[in-house]
């Protein structure tokens, strides 16, 4: 919590409930952002300030293909409060996507889903390779015919 710094998120999984995952927005650097509540007789007694958060009315399946890779790590990440920037633009997409559309959801993917985001993301990768590449000078050959196309 010491490193917590203003704008940071903080991922809960399984929050508001099982199955779905909430995130939150850190207001203020640390200790600025941090309170102790003594009267806390639950012994949670740690308060982080929020300046926003996304997924507490469940929108926010834990199985949506977006968090795959987070998801899949996640009993090794097991720690109260560890950092995770290796999924930190996953996160801030998943953010930037509900700021700019407030009733956006993140339902459990299908069976497709993963194969065909990933068939998308290939195919736009080789369009912007073909479209970079120069048009002088490129011939096309097939098997067995000698003339260019």
């Amino acid at each position: 919590m010491r490193q917590f710094k203003d704008g940071d998120m903080m991922v809960v999984p399984h929050l508001p409930e099982y199955g779905t995952v909430s995130v939150h927005v850190v207001d203020g650097d640390f200790p600025s952002c941090y309170s102790y509540d003594v009267s806390d007789d639950t012994h949670q007694n740690h308060r982080i300030a929020l300046k926003d958060s996304f997924g507490l009315k469940g929108e926010i399946s834990i199985y949506n293909e977006k968090l795959l890779g987070w998801y899949g790590k996640l009993r090794s990440l097991q720690l109260p409060v560890l950092p995770i920037p290796e999924f930190g633009e996953i996160f801030l997409d998943l953010v930037t996507a509900m700021r700019a559309e407030e009733s956006r959801r993140y339902d459990p993917s299908g069976l497709d889903d993963f194969p065909k985001g990933v068939s998308d993301r290939v195919q736009v990768l080789v369009t912007a390779e073909l479209r970079d590449m120069p048009s002088s000078g490129v011939q096309f050959r097939s098997k067995g015919c000698a003339s260019d196309f």
